[in-house]
């Protein structure tokens, strides 16, 4: 409902991105204030706390979020569902829901990363190495510097360092 809401958060997300997630925060809270019900927002502010490291704070963002369904699609539901629950510590729910959302749409490249980085924590470093290597190749420019880094530490986990070095060479 509010254009200026959409700019705020627009910019929250690209500090969210380029490493600044306070002032994304103060943007997606701007939003908030003139837009109560912007669930992005809401969920943009869950994942600035969550890259930060402040679990209660993602949390209580994403709950906002979710309690706004009619301005979620489907995807950003099943997304935030996916953090909420990793969240609280469970890894097999998540992972359901990514994988759910890779199936619905196989070229939505942050569901393949989530997914990779969550396989990598539970130690199925292949099935991590696959879907980092399938969000890699879904970027339609280069890959990030997070999908870089955690498709080298899987390499080394698996012991295959000569790709890990020539990787960690780009």
């Amino acid at each position: 409902p509010s254009f200026e809401a959409y700019r705020k958060h627009v910019k929250a997300r690209e500090l969210n991105v380029g490493a600044d997630p306070r002032r994304a925060i103060d943007l997606d809270r701007e939003a908030l204030a003139l837009d109560s019900d912007f669930a992005s927002a809401w969920a943009g502010i869950g994942v600035a706390y969550r890259n930060l490291g402040i679990a209660d704070s993602a949390l209580a963002a994403f709950r906002e979020a979710l309690r706004r369904p009619q301005r979620l699609t489907d995807r950003q539901r099943l997304m935030y569902e996916a953090f909420v629950a990793e969240l609280h510590g469970d890894l097999a729910a998540p992972l359901a829901i990514y994988d759910r959302v890779v199936d619905a749409d196989p070229s939505y490249l942050p569901a393949h990363h989530n997914r990779g980085v969550l396989l990598e924590s539970c130690g199925r470093y292949e099935e991590a190495l696959a879907s980092f290597d399938r969000a890699a190749a879904l970027s339609p420019f280069a890959p990030t510097q997070a999908l870089l880094f955690n498709r080298l530490t899987a390499l080394l986990a698996l012991g295959r360092l000569e790709e890990a070095r020539r990787l960690g060479s780009v």
